[in-house]
């Protein structure tokens, strides 16, 4: 009975929380019908939702300092190609009128979601998804699959709040990328799928098949990027998630993310080049032609000399 009546108070705390929410709206003139699929529109100026986008990597740094570490490592983009947001490990695009839809609780989700596509190496040039080979490639497919992923593992760190239209199924818990990915192929499913953001996947090009143009401010394209330059990026973000993790402590990582750590940290070697590495150390190495052994030579013989290691 304690229980039941812990229950009920409960609810009806819930109830006084919709209740005054509810008549903050009315008085502020907004009417939400809650059986309605079309997205509430905020009334946030351009430059309140880049500051909104900012606040939010600002608590992050404080309440989850591993996404927030990372986050703040991209340079914020508004982009009017990008339909919701998008990003390339180096720069975050967004959309003002996507984010217009979007409470502070959202946003913080959508920014834990980019940060882990810069951490999972989901996009830009070189990503995984170009591990295999080209006619196993669907684009589509993996960009739904590397939804689930992100989603999941912001669910799993309670990262904001996520958004209704995020891809989310507790099935894929504990999967990787790749096992998604190659589920969705197997089953057919997916491909009626949207993804929270646009993926770019190399060459400043989104997943959606982009533009082709360049833009320097990235307001009407992706910011092209060279492959030397996105293997640099690959390398930074590396070291920088490591750094992040060590900042951060083991307790305040999902599951995902410390076994991606001590994969950098301490990554397995195969034992046959231990072996032949081993071997190879035990090989004598230091002979040069400049000078000739003695005893060969007294024999008629022409052989390298080692030489002296002081």
């Amino acid at each position: 009975m304690k229980n039941k009546g812990n229950s009920n108070m409960q609810v009806q705390e819930q109830k006084s929380i919709d209740d005054i929410v509810d008549s903050a709206l009315k008085d502020a003139g907004i009417e939400i019908d809650e059986n309605s699929a079309e997205p509430v529109v905020f009334d946030y100026t351009d430059k309140e939702v880049k500051e909104m986008i900012v606040a939010g990597r600002v608590r992050m740094l404080i309440k989850h300092p591993f996404f927030g570490t990372l986050a703040t490592r991209l340079k914020l983009v508004e982009a009017e190609w990008c339909p919701t947001a998008a990003v390339d490990g180096k720069h975050f695009y967004y959309n003002c009128d996507f984010f217009r839809t979007l409470t502070p609780e959202e946003i913080d989700f959508v920014v834990g979601h980019e940060v882990l596509h810069c951490v999972y190496d989901h996009c830009g040039e070189g990503g995984r998804l170009f591990d295999f080979d080209e006619k196993d490639r669907d684009a589509k497919l993996w960009n739904v699959a590397a939804d689930y992923k992100v989603n999941q593992g912001c669910v799993e760190s309670r990262i904001g709040v996520m958004p209704k239209s995020a891809l989310f199924d507790p099935k894929y818990h504990g999967k990787y990328t790749e096992e998604i990915y190659q589920y969705l192929k197997t089953t057919g499913q997916g491909q009626d799928k949207e993804t929270l953001d646009q993926h770019i996947m190399g060459n400043g090009n989104d997943s959606t098949g982009g533009t082709g143009e360049n833009d320097p401010t990235g307001r009407k394209a992706p910011i092209k990027i060279s492959k030397e330059e996105a293997k640099q990026l690959k390398d930074q973000m590396k070291q920088a998630v490591v750094q992040a993790a060590q900042t951060a402590g083991a307790g305040n990582m999902p599951g995902d993310i410390k076994r991606l750590v001590k994969s950098m940290t301490e990554p397995k070697m195969d034992w046959r080049q231990l072996l032949n590495t081993s071997i190879l150390s035990l090989l004598k190495s230091d002979f040069t032609w400049m000078k000739q052994s003695r005893k060969s030579r007294s024999m008629g013989v022409y052989l390298p000399g080692q030489t002296m290691i002081l």
